[in-house]
C-alpha cells in the first residue's frame, strides 16, 4: 500500500495522532543497505531504544556476511515491510523475484513475492504446558505463485 493509504489508516482507523504517523513514516519508507543501517545506527531517537540498538546491530552483521558472500547487491533492508501475524518476534523477511533486465527495461522489474518469514520465538511456547520460549524462525513458500511465474 502506498504509505498515504497506511497513515490514513493508522490516524483515522488505528487512533494514532498524525504527528506519531508522521514519525513512524520518517522509517518505513526507507530501503538500502549497510549504509542505511550504519545512518540508522547514528540517528539520536534510534540509539536511546535498546531493542532498536541490538536489532540494527543485527543487520549490520548479517550485511557484513552479505558483502562476504558478494550477495549485497540482491538483498534491501525495507523498513515498510509488515507481516499481518503478530507472533513475530524479531526480523521479517521477504523473497520477491526481479524480471531480469534487458534492453526494454532500465531497473529490474519485481514480478511478486515468492516466499515469506520470520521470527517468532514466543509461537512454539503457546502449545508447550511450561510456556518456555523456543528460538525459531520460519519460512513459506508460494509455490503455486512459483509455478504460475514459471
Amino acid at each position: 500500500m502506498p504509505w498515504e493509504e497506511v497513515r490514513s489508516e493508522m490516524v483515522g482507523e488505528k487512533g494514532l495522532s498524525p504527528e506519531a504517523a508522521d514519525r513512524i513514516g520518517e522509517y518505513v519508507q526507507l530501503h538500502g543497505g549497510l549504509d542505511l543501517i550504519e545512518r540508522l545506527l547514528q540517528d539520536p531517537k534510534l540509539s536511546q531504544n535498546k531493542l532498536a540498538k541490538e536489532g540494527l546491530g543485527d543487520m549490520k552483521l548479517l550485511f557484513e556476511y552479505l558483502t562476504l558472500f558478494g550477495i549485497t547487491g540482491k538483498i534491501s533492508f525495507d523498513l515498510s515491510l509488515a507481516r499481518g501475524l503478530d507472533y513475530y518476534t524479531g526480523v521479517i523477511f521477504e523473497a520477491v523475484l526481479l524480471q531480469q533486465e534487458n534492453d526494454h527495461v532500465e531497473e529490474p522489474v519485481s514480478v511478486g513475492s515468492v516466499a515469506g518469514g520470520g521470527r517468532y520465538d514466543g509461537l512454539v511456547g503457546m502449545f508447550d504446558p511450561k510456556g518456555r520460549k523456543v528460538p525459531c524462525v520460519g519460512v513459506s513458500i508460494g509455490i503455486e505463485r512459483i509455478f504460475s511465474i514459471l
